[in-house]
C-alpha cells in the first residue's frame, strides 16, 4: 500500500463478491446451529410458561381451599346456631301445644274444682291439685281405703268428669307419717282435642 493513500478510504472490492461461490463460508453449519437453538429456545419456553401456570393454579388453587374450609367452618357454626334455635323452638312448640291441648279441652280449671268441692265426702280432704302433661293430678288425705274407694268409684261415675276426661285412675294409695290418716293420689287424664 502507498503510503500517501487514504486507510479510511474504499478500496474498488469492498465487499465479497457473491457469484464466486466457492470462496464463500458454509452455510449449513449455522443454520443448523440456528434451528437447533430455536427449537430448544421455544421447548425451554414453554416449560418455563408451563411451570410458571402450573405454580399460578396450585397457588390458585391453595387460596380457594383455604376460603372454602373458613366458608365450611362458618357454615358449621351457622348450623349449629340454627340447630340450637330449632331446638329451642321445638321445645316452645310442644309448651304452646300442651297449652292448646288443654285450652281447647271443654274444662275450665274453676268448673273442675267447683265439682271436686262438690262431689268431696266429708272424710276426705283434698291437698294439691296439679297441671300434668295429660291433663290434672289430685292429691289429699282420707280417713279409711273403704272411704277412699267409694270416693275414686263416685269420681268416674260423675258425668261430669266423664264427659271431659278419658280415664280417672288412682295413681298411689299408702299411710300418711302420722299413721291415722292414709294419701292418695288421683290422675284425671283429659280426652283428646276434637
Amino acid at each position: 500500500m502507498a503510503r500517501n493513500r487514504d486507510p479510511l478510504a474504499l478500496s474498488p472490492n469492498w465487499h465479497l463478491d457473491l457469484r464466486l461461490e466457492a470462496e464463500l463460508p458454509e452455510d449449513n453449519v449455522v443454520r443448523t446451529r440456528f434451528v437447533v437453538g430455536a427449537i430448544f429456545g421455544t421447548v425451554a419456553l414453554m416449560s418455563l410458561l408451563l411451570l410458571a401456570w402450573i405454580g399460578y393454579t396450585r397457588a390458585t388453587l391453595r387460596s380457594d381451599i383455604v376460603e372454602m374450609t373458613r366458608i365450611a367452618e362458618e357454615g358449621k357454626a351457622s348450623k349449629r346456631e340454627v340447630e340450637l334455635m330449632q331446638s329451642e323452638f321445638e321445645a316452645g312448640a310442644l309448651k304452646i301445644d300442651h297449652a292448646a291441648k288443654i285450652l281447647k279441652t271443654r274444662l275450665l280449671f274453676s268448673e273442675f274444682v267447683a265439682n271436686i268441692a262438690l262431689s268431696l265426702p266429708p272424710t276426705v280432704m283434698i291437698d294439691q291439685i296439679q297441671l300434668t302433661e295429660d291433663g290434672l293430678s289430685l292429691t289429699g288425705q282420707v280417713a279409711s281405703n273403704m272411704e277412699f274407694t267409694r270416693y275414686i268409684t263416685a269420681l268416674k261415675q260423675n258425668q261430669k268428669f266423664t264427659g271431659v276426661f278419658a280415664e280417672i285412675k288412682q295413681k298411689s294409695f299408702g299411710s300418711s307419717r302420722s299413721g291415722t290418716t292414709f294419701v292418695f293420689d288421683i290422675t284425671f287424664r283429659l280426652k283428646p282435642s276434637p
